[in-house]
């Protein structure tokens, strides 16, 4: 595969959020709204800062909703590297409005990597507001918006990551 192959990768977490997302993969174009059926998203990926982020987990009667974004294949790296460590790179079938099932790929946290705790208010936020952005659906966007989220003890990052209203 050459660096300017597109690959398709299906956001469900902060990347929801799109000037995060192109800060982090310069070439990111959302190509379409999707579900994947099958799991469930939960804020239980331990992070590198003390908080939680967002995973997906099997769960046969729920669903995830994101967002497919193209993004060139040689910065495909530059995405893996935001990401950071405690992620599987995983395979998915998504299914969506206007393209019918499309293959992506998409993060999930090592089974190392879960645990309980509460995401920053900012993360959450990101998360929140990229799903409105993209229009996800209401109920959905309600259940991440209800998550409790404590504030980031880190004033300075929490300044940098706070999502800017639309």
């Amino acid at each position: 595969m050459s660096d300017d192959e597109n690959l398709l990768y299906f956001a469900y977490g902060s990347n929801l959020y799109l000037s995060r997302m192109q800060r982090r993969v310069p070439s990111a174009m959302p190509v379409t709204v999707a579900h994947l059926p099958g799991h469930r998203i939960g804020f239980h990926k331990l992070g590198s800062d003390g908080s939680t982020k967002c995973s997906i987990t099997p769960d046969e009667n729920a669903e995830v909703w994101g967002v497919v974004y193209r993004i060139k294949a040689g910065e495909r790296g530059l995405l893996d590297e935001a990401e950071g460590p405690g992620y599987e790179i995983i395979d998915i079938a998504v299914e969506t409005p206007e393209h019918g099932w499309l293959h992506a790929f998409t993060y999930r946290a090592l089974a190392d990597y879960v645990g309980h705790g509460w995401p920053y208010t900012w993360y959450r936020d990101l998360v929140v507001q990229g799903a409105r952005h993209h229009a996800l659906p209401a109920s959905y966007i309600a259940d991440m918006a209800d998550t409790t989220a404590v504030p980031d003890p880190d004033r300075n990052r929490e300044r940098a990551n706070r999502p800017r209203p639309w």
